[in-house]
């Protein structure tokens, strides 16, 4: 497991963690620019664990 996340920075620059909460955060971008949902439920839909720790994330 440790070598699949070294070989993971190496290709990506990123720990996995790291790219999904990067992942994570564009995607709610991009919710955020083009619906009209409430920021509670684009958080959930991204995977935060709900509105407050979405806005710490970003």
């Amino acid at each position: 497991m440790v070598q699949n996340a070294k070989l993971f920075k190496e290709e990506t620059s990123d720990s996995p963690m790291q790219y999904l909460q990067k992942y994570r955060i564009k995607m709610a971008q991009n919710l955020l620019r083009d619906s009209k949902s409430e920021i509670s439920k684009i958080a959930l839909k991204c995977g935060f664990k709900d509105a407050n720790y979405f806005s710490r994330a970003i």
